[in-house]
């Protein structure tokens, strides 16, 4: 895909354009974008704007069709995904590593002195034993349980989702302006996954990359 532009202004000004020649999916694209950097307070107040009238007119056109998929710009990612992918995997192992070690001088200083330093003690220890847990699951599921994903935008007003690369495999008709997990390319398709949990393959020109 060609870089998208980062410039607030540009991006306004194609997701204006977009707009009024009815391409919503590409005036989607462009607006999240938009919201995905940072961009001046007017231009993003204008965006917010746009995007709730863009997300409408689509959801009356899918509506009209008979798809009656609803449009939702969250972010199409699991929680769990979102959480772990708040960090690199390197950086939950560094905090592991430093709350394992917190807790390990803690238990062997022990409880020592007046009641409060042994409250603040054993405060810190439990902090740290729920700190090295917490980040102990999410590196290892930052590496070996979540695929890291984009976020993308359908384009296109005849997109389909093949459920498999096989031939004469299940397809099925996307609405415009579906906001949906880009999980990796594979030769001249995305494998994606939809906010209603269904996976499978669409067209690179059929969608939008986000972030």
């Amino acid at each position: 895909l060609v870089a998208a532009p980062k410039d607030p202004l540009v991006l306004w000004n194609l997701a204006a354009v977009r707009t009024r020649q009815e391409r919503m999916g590409d005036a989607l694209h462009a607006v999240l974008q938009l919201l995905a950097i940072e961009a001046p307070p007017d231009i993003e107040s204008r965006a917010i704007n746009l995007r709730s009238q863009i997300v409408t007119r689509l959801f009356e056109k899918a509506r009209r069709s008979g798809n009656p998929d609803v449009f939702s710009i969250r972010d199409p990612r699991s929680l769990s995904e979102r959480w772990v992918m708040k960090l690199s995997p390197d950086a939950w192992r560094w905090i592991f590593y430093a709350s394992f070690w917190l807790v390990f001088l803690l238990l062997i200083v022990g409880k020592r002195g007046r009641d409060s330093i042994q409250t603040a003690h054993a405060t810190l220890l439990v902090l740290g034993i729920v700190l090295s847990l917490c980040c102990g699951v999410s590196d290892w599921a930052a590496r070996h349980w979540i695929r890291p994903s984009q976020v993308g935008v359908v384009r296109s007003d005849k997109a389909l989702l093949r459920h498999s690369l096989v031939k004469g495999t299940r397809i099925d008709p996307i609405p415009e302006g579906v906001v949906l997990s880009v999980l990796e390319e594979v030769s001249t398709d995305f494998s994606v996954r939809l906010p209603d949990g269904r996976e499978g393959y669409m067209a690179r020109e059929d969608l939008g990359i986000v972030r």
